[in-house]
């Protein structure tokens, strides 16, 4: 049987870019090369073994534009384009609905952002999405949202990325990077930016106290970096914090996992999330999840007993579930959560779903 013919649109890839799109259409161009033949054009340096390559310019240009109009006209009539759309401008976008028209192109639509931003002119963008030989959206929000604007059905596809499953020893790990036993570790993965807002949980822990969070063996693990990090510590130095909290900058996807089998709590604080990756991996790994009361994180966490939410621009009350956290174990929570995660969060189901529309 002949493999389906696959072309992706990527202008980053993991790891040389580390957003939340970029990783996932790496793990996804990835796990499609065993069925599919996959092609995929970026301005990325980066090759995945057993795809191949098509490089572009890293400035966006219309001479860009016009090479990649080119190339997908010279594709045959089996491939499928798949196109990423995050804050783009229309006439980025309007290649895809001409060549589909013309020539009969087909693609498939994964909004991963764009920021819900208005259209000043919608027809190029309405096109785009009624032309496509289907949508989806990587959080329920994106889906309602780009649903109500074109009248388009836009399904539900969670940006799942294969978590590591091997075993670990958690003193072993808490020994090759200086923790005890005993110690109470909070785990934070994300960018270091204001959407994210790290420096609630380091007002929070200011209000805890650094004798407290001492005596108690807290600490505060950071993975990620971003244009807050200057700030971050020296606020973390005039508090007297620099014992307890650990700034990372960012971590590998092959050594990240470590950091979550041997930490107690997730914690995250973002103003917004779609669909929460680095919380799913708390999830997984069975940690008590914290997470600020906003959309995206609240609708993951859709129970009392999944863990806790709290007010993101309240450090005071994210300290008190902090300190309920460090004299409590709260295993029934880790464990449905745990639950929750394996019943709805399936990796090979969202590739199921991809594959039945190329």
């Amino acid at each position: 049987m002949m493999k389906k013919r696959v072309m992706f649109i990527v202008p980053g890839l993991y790891p040389k870019a580390i957003g939340g799109a970029e990783i996932f259409n790496y793990y996804l161009i990835r796990a499609l090369r065993e069925d599919c033949t996959v092609s995929y054009m970026t301005a990325c340096e980066k090759s995945i073994l057993g795809a191949r390559k098509i490089q572009l310019h890293k400035n966006k240009n219309h001479l860009q534009q016009l090479r990649i109009i080119l190339k997908l006209i010279g594709m045959t009539k089996a491939n499928t384009i798949v196109h990423s759309f995050m804050r783009t401008k229309w006439y980025f976008i309007i290649i895809y609905p001409l060549l589909a028209m013309l020539f009969n192109k087909k693609y498939v639509i994964i909004i991963h952002g764009g920021g819900l931003m208005h259209w000043k002119w919608k027809l190029p963008y309405e096109l785009y999405f009624r032309k496509a030989k289907a949508v989806f959206g990587v959080s329920e929000t994106i889906c309602e949202e780009y649903s109500n604007r074109t009248g388009e059905d836009v399904r539900f596809l969670p940006p799942l990325i294969p978590f590591n499953n091997d075993s670990f020893d958690k003193q072993e790990l808490r020994r090759k990077y200086g923790y005890g036993n005993n110690d109470q570790i909070f785990l934070i993965v994300g960018s270091l930016k204001d959407l994210k807002r790290p420096m609630t949980v380091l007002e929070a822990a200011k209000k805890i106290g650094h004798q407290y969070l001492k005596d108690n063996n807290v600490s505060f693990i950071f993975a990620g970096d971003g244009h807050l990090r200057k700030g971050m510590d020296t606020f973390i130095d005039k508090n007297g914090l620099s014992a307890c909290i650990n700034l990372m900058g960012n971590v590998p996807r092959d050594i990240i996992h470590e950091l979550y089998k041997m930490s107690n709590s997730y914690i995250i604080s973002s103003d917004f999330e779609g669909t929460p990756i680095a919380m799913l991996e708390g999830m997984k790994n069975e940690l008590l999840i914290i997470g600020s009361n906003v959309r995206g994180i609240k609708d993951t966490l859709c129970s009392d007993n999944l863990g806790f939410l709290f007010n993101n621009r309240k450090p005071a009350e994210l300290a008190e579930i902090i300190k309920l956290a460090i004299h409590h174990d709260f295993s029934d929570k880790k464990l449905a959560a745990k639950q929750h995660y394996d019943s709805c969060f399936s990796y090979g189901g969202m590739l199921s779903d991809i594959k039945d529309v190329l």
